[in-house]
């Protein structure tokens, strides 16, 4: 469900898109399984499927965006220009099976940071975000 394509300002390119790891659904997608005979386990795997597929993180060549929600989108950027710290954190689990949590501080917004949890590869999400801004500051 990428639909930013369209959001995308002139001359921005997309130079990265994050998805969700689904490892730590884990036990959630094999309880879902082993129910789904009862019908209840196909509710739990629709849930985690809808939520997967209806967010993305992307680093565009002027900015992140932050989409999700299936029914009710809601959609956060930022510019380059007003990011000021990229965070990652990874439990132990997260170190081994690559995912983790990224926070992208901002002066702006409620509590003055995005934040993407349980994103895939997110140190591979750090150098793409990094070199995007990099360059976006030399251009300026």
């Amino acid at each position: 469900m990428f639909s930013e394509r369209r959001d995308l300002l002139s001359g921005e390119k997309v130079v990265y898109i994050a998805r969700l790891s689904l490892w730590p659904h884990f036990f959630e997608l094999l309880l879902g399984v082993l129910l789904t005979p009862l019908v209840l386990g196909l509710f739990i795997l629709a849930r985690i499927a809808i939520n997967y597929k209806s967010t993305t993180y992307i680093v565009t060549s002027r900015r992140f965006i932050a989409s999700n929600g299936f029914f009710t989108r809601k959609t956060e950027s930022i510019a380059h220009t007003k990011a000021f710290g990229l965070e990652i954190t990874q439990t132990l689990l997260g170190r081994i099976f690559n995912y983790g949590t990224i926070t992208l501080r901002a002066p702006q917004g409620g509590d003055g940071a995005f934040m993407g949890i349980n994103i895939s590869s997110p140190n591979t999400f750090d150098s793409y975000y990094s070199e995007a801004t990099t360059r976006f500051q030399k251009k300026s």
